[in-house]
């Protein structure tokens, strides 16, 4: 069943309005007819069945049949800091990385990312990124879409990050991520856990550095060097499956 995410402010009692661009999605993509029948969720925890009833030009009115609390969510809170890349590589990471159970995404600024990053350049992107998150959510069932935070610095998102703090280094030897998982268990669940993934070329050795004084835990990702866009969904996915949420 076709499922979406809507402002809970258009659920009123047991109606529902569907508002453009979703009624466009349902009418012309999806070409479906009054009586037909629709899943939604108001990214507050609740879902509905609603029975389509009036299309309109602009809006299409529905009938909740069923209202469910349906928890999809990870236990796991994970937060993802990506070093900022080039093209639509970061938009892989989003669609991936939410579908994995990713809670929250936030763009960083490194020495070595490619553009360099403004408000204006986030804001062009925002919208599109918004909508991959929420496209994403729907598809994999999840109960809320990802939080998407404005990009900032690295020095400053070590100091934000909460939970236990990691960063993917190639040079990385000795630190494996499965080690540090199984010896920091406790405070994953309880507090999290924020993964650093550098731009291409990674992170340099002063960032590196400045990550270690701050006691942002270094860790290898194993023999083989990762994509940018790839590292990040590799390391979520190994915190899903050790805490039982991937089986």
């Amino acid at each position: 069943m076709n499922r979406f995410f809507v402002d809970p402010k258009c659920i009123q009692g047991n109606k529902v309005i569907l508002n453009n661009p979703i009624a466009h999605q349902v009418k012309s993509v999806l070409r479906l007819n009054p009586g037909q029948e629709i899943q939604i969720a108001d990214n507050l925890g609740n879902e509905y069945q609603v029975r389509l009833e009036s299309f309109y030009p602009t809006h299409i009115e529905g009938t909740i049949t069923n209202k469910t609390h349906r928890q999809t969510e990870p236990t796991i809170a994970i937060s993802l800091y990506q070093g900022i890349m080039k093209g639509d590589r970061f938009e892989t990471t989003l669609q991936k990385g939410t579908e994995i159970g990713i809670s929250k995404f936030v763009p960083v600024a490194c020495e070595r990312s490619q553009p360099k990053v403004s408000m204006i350049w986030f804001q062009n992107r925002s919208r599109r990124w918004g909508k991959i998150l929420q496209e994403a959510s729907e598809q994999s069932g999840r109960t809320y879409i990802p939080r998407l935070d404005k990009p900032d610095s690295l020095l400053n998102s070590f100091g934000s990050a909460s939970g236990l703090r990691l960063i993917a280094w190639e040079k990385e030897q000795d630190i494996g991520l499965k080690t540090v998982i199984q010896e920091n268990e406790n405070i994953i669940v309880e507090k999290g856990i924020s993964v650093f993934v550098g731009p291409e070329g990674g992170f340099s050795p002063e960032e590196i550095e400045s990550a270690t004084k701050l006691e942002v835990r270094r860790v290898s990702l194993g023999p083989r060097i990762l994509r940018a866009e790839t590292a990040g969904i590799v390391i979520a996915s190994a915190v899903m499956y050790h805490f039982g949420e991937l089986q």
